[in-house]
């Protein structure tokens, strides 16, 4: 009896806590030349509030459905449920401080674009109905391969502005989440059919920092292609070998051979004999180094599965960026290079491209 007791448990256990490795098709997938897992947190604000994931996921929750809630560990991802039922007040949620993962949120960043200011209720409730953005911090898994880049929404975790009555502390708010749903296991393309049954969400636009150190541990990106981990050396090789092509900053398609000379003027330059005396001018260009460019800029159309709490994404383009520096020294900051699309660029309405990131 106490065997089959505990084998019970451990059935129960097993499906309550069910480990999900969801990085596995990395590793079945042998044609994937790069991949990553990025956290990124992304302003998905519908026309319509109630079309937003986070409140069709709270009207089920107030129905009294469960959603799967899932913490991550270095082996994938662990379900459990998430219920509104299973706590005798939203109050006693918010005052819980449940994070269901960790992540690093930029403050600066979230008040400069004005997040700071919608409307923060101490009240989940009334936190759902008013707060004006619906930011949230999705665990992307990013892979290159055949001149295609994909995202895998892995984990969708709602961010809300929460009041904080320390007098103690200078910040009066802070950020917070309750769960983490959405999993994705899958990143198959969705057919036309299966983008009319989802939410259309539009386009988003973000910078991602896919820098790559084996020793410095605040990178963002946690490269999983350790061997081949520079995106922008496989997306170098794949212009040459015009599987992709890139477009400056006038839409103009830009020759393979010539990519890396975009703004990247030939200089004259003396030239010296053995003796050490100038002997002619040459002209040549500054060396690109492929490794210092891992800034980009992905626009991505999302669609959300409403049925199985799934956040799908198709990538529109991706910009290049570099940081521009004078000869004397001037640092302009971060700007677009060239862009590649993945798309045709008919499909997407065009918009200006700036030169430099704000």
């Amino acid at each position: 009896m106490k065997v089959i007791i505990t084998c019970l448990v451990c059935i129960i256990t097993q499906n309550i806590f069910a480990q999900i490795p969801y990085t596995d098709f990395i590793q079945n997938d042998t044609a994937i030349q790069w991949a990553a897992e990025y956290d990124q947190i992304l302003n998905i604000t519908p026309k319509i509030s109630r079309y937003g994931i986070r409140n069709i996921i709270h009207s089920k929750l107030l129905k009294g459905e469960c959603i799967d809630n899932y913490t991550t560990n270095n082996d994938g991802a662990i379900s459990t449920k998430f219920c509104l039922k299973d706590t005798s007040t939203i109050k006693e949620i918010i005052n819980s401080n449940i994070l269901p993962y960790n992540f690093r949120v930029n403050h600066e960043a979230l008040e400069k674009k004005g997040y700071a200011w919608s409307e923060m209720p101490e009240f989940y409730n009334l936190n759902i109905q008013r707060n004006l953005f619906h930011i949230y911090n999705i665990k992307q898994l990013i892979s290159y391969k055949n001149g295609k880049l994909s995202v895998q929404n892995t984990l969708i975790s709602p961010i809300f502005l929460r009041k904080i009555n320390d007098p103690n502390l200078k910040t009066t708010f802070s950020w917070y989440s309750l769960y983490a749903t959405g999993f994705n296991n899958s990143n198959k393309k969705l057919s036309k059919i299966e983008k009319l049954k989802c939410v259309d969400l539009g386009n988003t636009e973000e910078k991602y920092d896919f820098h790559y150190s084996l020793f410095d541990t605040t990178v963002k990106a946690k490269i999983f292609t350790q061997l081949n981990p520079i995106l922008s050396k496989h997306i170098y090789e794949d212009i040459l070998a015009k599987k992709i092509s890139a477009v400056d900053i006038l839409e103009n398609l830009i020759p393979s051979e010539k990519i890396l000379e975009v703004d990247n003027p030939e200089i004259e330059i003396n030239e010296y004999d053995k003796e050490g005396n100038i002997k002619g001018i040459i002209k040549a260009r500054n060396e690109i180094n492929l490794d210092s460019l891992y800034n980009f800029t992905i626009n991505q159309h999302f669609y959300y599965d409403t049925t199985n709490n799934v956040l799908h994404s198709e990538i529109n383009f991706m910009d290049v960026n570099k940081r521009f520096i004078t000869t004397a020294g001037l640092d302009f900051g971060i700007g677009l290079l060239f862009r590649i699309y993945f798309v045709k660029p008919f499909l997407y309405k065009r918009r200006p491209q700036k030169r430099f990131l704000e």
